[in-house]
């Protein structure tokens, strides 16, 4: 259950880096690529939460 869960995390984050990375290389340009990626990135944080075990 728990290595599950961190393999989620890992899976998330790196996620998450790509996406933090294509949107400090497109932010000059005011790509509008770059406010999809920006919304695909907090939906990736909040997938993130939900990866961790709920505690009660």
């Amino acid at each position: 259950m728990l290595l599950e869960s961190l393999r989620c995390m890992r899976r998330t984050i790196k996620l998450m880096t790509s996406c933090l990375q294509y949107w400090c290389l497109h932010l000059r340009f005011g790509d509008i690529t770059c406010m999809v990626f920006t919304q695909m990135c907090s939906q990736n944080i909040r997938a993130l939460s939900m990866c961790s075990p709920r505690k009660s």
